[in-house]
């Protein structure tokens, strides 16, 4: 097992337990602000500034306390770059999940893993009629 492999999962693993109540603040803050007349007894929801005020700052605090997260912990070990992915013009794309490579220096983020993208298969013989 690669060290570079093994100790950025471990960062990974770690930023998604970490991230993932903030998300579900989010994920729950944006059904409150768009919803919650619908969703909620009359009583609990106020007037439609404050809805939208209290919405704001809840979501931008959850989007805040996301950006640290993968800032602080996502990163690269061996380059301690912040892992994005490439988007068709060669300029980072957004925050990769699950990287094979570092999108700064090559080294190898998933453990066992070949990645060629012109690779063939190993079980297609060159004589297979289907290949």
């Amino acid at each position: 097992m690669d060290d570079s492999a093994s100790l950025f999962q471990q960062r990974r693993r770690y930023t998604l337990r970490k991230a993932w109540p903030w998300g579900l603040l989010l994920m729950v803050d944006f059904v409150y602000v768009l919803h919650s007349p619908d969703l909620l007894p009359a009583r609990w929801v106020a007037d439609e500034a404050t809805r939208v005020i209290v919405g704001l700052v809840v979501g931008c605090i959850a989007i805040l306390r996301l950006t640290y997260l993968i800032y602080r912990c996502y990163r690269c070990p061996v380059c301690n770059a912040v892992v994005f992915s490439r988007g068709g013009s060669g300029h980072p794309g957004g925050v990769d999940l699950d990287p094979v490579r570092c999108s700064n220096c090559g080294a190898p983020l998933k453990q066992g893993t070949v990645h060629h993208r012109l690779q063939r298969p190993v079980w297609r013989d060159d004589n297979d009629p289907e290949a």
